[in-house]
């Protein structure tokens, strides 16, 4: 089940969310028809357009083991597909970096350095980084596939509806950046 706050996954028997702490409401499940107007939606909660030029084509195998499906974000980095990890056996996210983030060669060894270091990391409130490499000259990371919704998406979605955060649920999410914030200081101390 997902989380009615912040979508994020959740056990069946949890009662209340792992990630923001908001009490899970028990309802039935029911099955998602996935029509043209779910997947228009879904389209515009990903910010993608439907005449965005892919980076590589639907099929595409990268490093000899990712297989590439359907484009499901795209952001001021690059663009994140779903991939077939066929050395893992699962499906990941694979965001291909855009050309003018990382062009010269030397961007090259510093984005693999970099998304190595990433690897090293693991944190409850960070994405798992699996591989990265350079594929036809583009720089690519791949990473745990997460369901639900990001922090920027909830927002924009409260904001669409004239919602604001509480106080409490505001402290919370407050709280959890800060955890991961110094997670992440710790590796660079």
């Amino acid at each position: 089940m997902l989380c009615h706050q912040c979508g994020s996954p959740a056990a069946e028997t949890d009662e209340s969310c792992p990630n923001c702490g908001a009490k899970l409401k028990k309802t039935t499940r029911l099955e998602v028809k996935r029509g043209r107007g779910f997947k228009r939606f879904t389209t515009e909660l990903k910010a993608i357009n439907p005449a965005d030029k892919r980076v590589f084509p639907v099929g595409e195998e990268i490093a000899g083991r990712f297989v590439l499906g359907e484009m499901i974000g795209r952001g001021p980095f690059g663009q994140v597909y779903e991939a077939k990890d066929d050395e893992i056996d699962a499906t990941v996210a694979l965001k291909v970096m855009r050309d003018e983030l990382v062009s010269s060669p030397i961007d090259h060894e510093r984005f693999l350095g970099v998304a190595k270091d990433a690897r090293a990391l693991n944190h409850k409130g960070l994405v798992r980084v699996h591989d990265s490499g350079v594929h036809r000259d583009a720089p690519w990371v791949s990473m745990q596939q997460l369901e639900g919704l990001s922090l920027r998406k909830v927002m924009k979605l409260r904001a669409s509806k004239g919602e604001v955060f509480s106080l409490e649920e505001a402290e919370r999410l407050v709280t959890q950046l800060a955890e991961t914030l110094g997670v992440l200081g710790k590796k660079h101390a």
